[in-house]
């Protein structure tokens, strides 16, 4: 199963206001490379640490995407080694389990509130059925 975590807050994070400007794009156009940046990352290392070059993220995104990064403090490049900052925190294996059970517990939750709101329907039908038959 592939997996990579993108918050909501996204599209409107600075560095991502930031990165859009430096490159003279769209912050759509940015957040598409950083979702490639991020799957290659995700499939060629299992800590955020791997052997690359800034010419090989530019390769796989755009022209100074890596050097912008870098910029925003998201990734370091040293001697040809990539870390990419936080990687631990949001896509390591542990972060997709915690992520992944997360959304579990609010799927059963919301499972459990609807469950509950039909019954209240179901109790308010049968008092509805009972005014009228005294009504009658």
């Amino acid at each position: 199963m592939a997996w990579i975590k993108i918050e909501h807050i996204l599209p409107t994070k600075p560095e991502v206001f930031q990165l859009a400007k430096n490159l003279l794009t769209t912050r759509q156009e940015i957040i598409g490379h950083l979702v490639t940046f991020w799957i290659w990352v995700d499939q060629n290392s299992e800590d955020g640490t791997m052997e690359a070059t800034e010419d090989m993220i530019d390769m796989l995104t755009m022209p100074n995407f890596a050097f912008e990064l870098s910029k925003q403090g998201w990734i370091s490049l040293e001697e040809n080694v990539l870390k990419v900052k936080d990687f631990e925190k949001h896509n390591s294996n542990s972060a997709k389990k915690r992520a992944l059970g997360a959304q579990r517990i609010a799927n059963m939750r919301m499972r459990n509130a609807k469950s509950v709101t039909r019954e209240d329907k179901k109790r308010e039908d049968k008092k509805k059925e009972r005014k009228e038959t005294w009504t009658k």
